[in-house]
């Protein structure tokens, strides 16, 4: 390559000074587009870790407060008197069920507390339930210990129907081991725990 080439002079190993003066020029507009972008780059990490914290800041907000209640509804309970043993409700929350210590199990909707169905549970003569036991809400299961040693297995099922469109929950109860009470205490005490 020759110094024509390159724009040197013969006598000099500089650019000549319209070639140093385009140049400087492009270095100035890179250096101040280098800045600039550099600048924006920054001031966009900022904004973003600012967005972050803030949504962050609104999810944690609401663990740090007081909880609340607010009462949706209030009715006697429903079904007869007594204690009540055991209480669940199904999957759509429209469809709540109370079992009495005498046996009664009551299907009603827990927005008004409206009865749907009573049924009484096949406990023998003379025999009331003296402690519950309930396994995870998905099996629907609760074991009943009876005043005479004996124990019942009960499961509520629920159909579900969709007339026109919308979700009707019809309640039943069923008994896996059967309808007769099983013999858990043969002395017939009554069972406190199960």
């Amino acid at each position: 390559m020759s110094a024509d080439n390159l724009g040197l002079s013969d006598d000099s190993a500089l650019l000549d000074e319209g070639k140093r003066q385009r140049l400087y020029r492009w270095r100035r507009g890179m250096d101040v587009f280098s800045r600039w972008l550099v600048g924006i780059g920054g001031i966009s990490v900022i904004i973003s870790l600012t967005l972050i914290f803030i949504y962050l800041f609104t999810e944690v907000m609401p663990m740090l407060t007081s909880a609340s209640i607010k009462p949706v509804a209030e009715y006697p309970v429903p079904g007869e008197e007594g204690r009540t043993m055991a209480l669940s409700i199904d999957r759509f929350l429209s469809v709540g069920l109370r079992v009495g210590e005498n046996g009664t199990s009551t299907f009603f909707r827990p927005a008004n507390g409206e009865v749907i169905e009573t049924r009484a549970l096949p406990l023998p003569t003379g025999a009331k339930i003296t402690s519950t036991a309930s396994s995870e809400p998905r099996t629907r299961l609760h074991v009943f210990g009876l005043s005479n040693g004996k124990a019942m297995l009960m499961r509520h099922e629920y159909v579900d129907t969709y007339p026109e469109g919308r979700p009707v929950v019809q309640p039943g109860v069923t008994f896996p081991l059967g309808e007769k009470a099983l013999t858990i205490d043969p002395q017939g005490h009554a069972l406190s725990v199960i």
